[in-house]
């Protein structure tokens, strides 16, 4: 299932860590998620390029589908990144829609 990039909570690690969620922080091959939006902005994408080697880690669910860093994952790609920073909640991106809407400030 695809969302639109304004249906996505731009969710930060910090956001992670304040909330109830486990987590895991890793490593990974980018081939190995899932986008769940297809919409993209170029500048983004070119001011992510910039971030490398060093982004801010991908936010994904527990399967592997990007919540927020599909700039970054689209970067990593056309770059040649063998492995990129992940933060791994862990539940669904539907549940992580609730909550984030629902706890929005």
């Amino acid at each position: 299932m695809t969302y639109k990039r304004k249906d996505l909570p731009q969710i930060r690690e910090i956001d992670v860590h304040k909330s109830s969620f486990p987590y895991k922080k890793f490593k990974v091959a980018p081939r190995k998620l899932i986008p769940s939006q297809t919409e993209r902005v170029p500048a983004l994408l070119k001011k992510a390029k910039g971030k490398f080697p060093n982004p801010n880690p991908i936010i994904i669910d527990i399967d592997y589908r990007i919540i927020n860093g599909h700039h970054r994952y689209d970067a990593a790609l056309e770059l040649g990144v063998s492995k990129v920073p992940v933060l791994q909640v862990q539940t669904t991106v539907k549940e992580l829609i609730r909550y984030f809407v629902k706890n929005k400030s």
